[in-house]
């Protein structure tokens, strides 16, 4: 291949080769990948004038770990109503919406961000609640194909394997796996107004992780609640009920009706990787996470 890995296209839009010569969008601020549409650049610059609240919740997460679910239930979990709510993630995420979007929500106010704690309002990062969803990684980087696979002007045609190439040296928007767990944690592990939460836990013991969130949150569920909301956020209704489309993120973005519900598994990705994939992410869970004692139990 004969072109350039990178190319710079305007003002920090910068269009990325895989392989094959197939190529994709990564919005480049202040040295990290940030997802290529024009509100990101427009919002990133403002993030500073957010007015930070006592009572604001934040949930951290890189993409394609399973963060529209957990929004629903902390949503629930904090108004203590097995109720939706109108607004999707993406009206709540602070690289998304703009600050006087973000100031109209009702308190307690649920944000979501998969920006590094460095861009992150430090504000925000002191004294606040932090729920960190992860995933393993296998899962993770296959539904992080697929929502590229589903976006329009700004997804990917290529495929996995030149994908995975990407994702593995964190050519994509939030940049390495490995590297941004490293980040959070540092940030985490030794906060007591912060839990991990993983996908996986979600799927095999949802009462125990509603529960875990209740009380980082100081709230009383009961148990029919604790049973009410893990029923209202089941793959099936989420798909049924609750739009993925709001003003900052319309159908337009996607292709082919595509959405960023796939089917709310856990093992998906044994049909996608190859055993020698599979092994290649095992190492570097083994290496990166595990021997630097981050155990995140996927």
């Amino acid at each position: 291949m004969d072109k350039k890995a990178v190319g710079t296209v305007n003002d920090g839009l910068t269009k990325v080769y895989d392989r094959a010569g197939i190529s994709y969008f990564v919005y480049k601020y202040r040295g990290h990948n940030m997802i290529p549409i024009p509100v990101v650049a427009e919002n990133l610059g403002k993030l500073n004038s957010l007015t930070i609240r006592t009572d604001d919740v934040l949930i951290c997460s890189y993409p394609g770990t399973g963060s529209h679910w957990l929004f629903e239930m902390t949503n629930m979990i904090l108004k203590e109503k097995s109720e939706r709510i109108s607004t999707i993630k993406e009206d709540h995420m602070l690289e998304i919406s703009r600050p006087e979007m973000l100031d109209a929500i009702d308190s307690p106010r649920l944000l979501h961000t998969h920006l590094p704690p460095d861009i992150i309002p430090e504000g925000l990062l002191k004294d606040h609640k932090i729920l960190y969803l992860t995933r393993n990684p296998k899962a993770a980087f296959v539904s992080y194909f697929r929502h590229m696979a589903a976006l329009d002007e700004y997804g990917y045609r290529g495929t996995l394997e030149n994908y995975l190439e990407k994702l593995m040296n964190g050519e994509v928007v939030g940049g390495q796996f490995f590297e941004y767990t490293h980040e959070i944690w540092r940030l985490i592990k030794d906060n007591p107004n912060a839990i991990v939460i993983t996908y996986e836990e979600m799927k095999k013991v949802p009462f125990e992780v509603v529960s875990r969130i209740a009380k980082l949150l100081g709230k009383s569920i009961s148990n029919q609640l604790a049973e009410n909301i893990i029923d209202m956020c089941s793959f099936e209704k989420m798909t049924s009920e609750k739009s993925t489309e709001s003003s900052n993120f319309t159908k337009e973005l996607f292709r082919d009706n595509g959405s960023f519900y796939h089917n709310g598994q856990i093992a998906t990705w044994k049909k996608w990787l190859t055993v020698e994939q599979s092994e290649r992410i095992d190492a570097c869970i083994q290496s990166q996470l595990i021997d630097q004692g981050i155990n995140l139990n996927f």
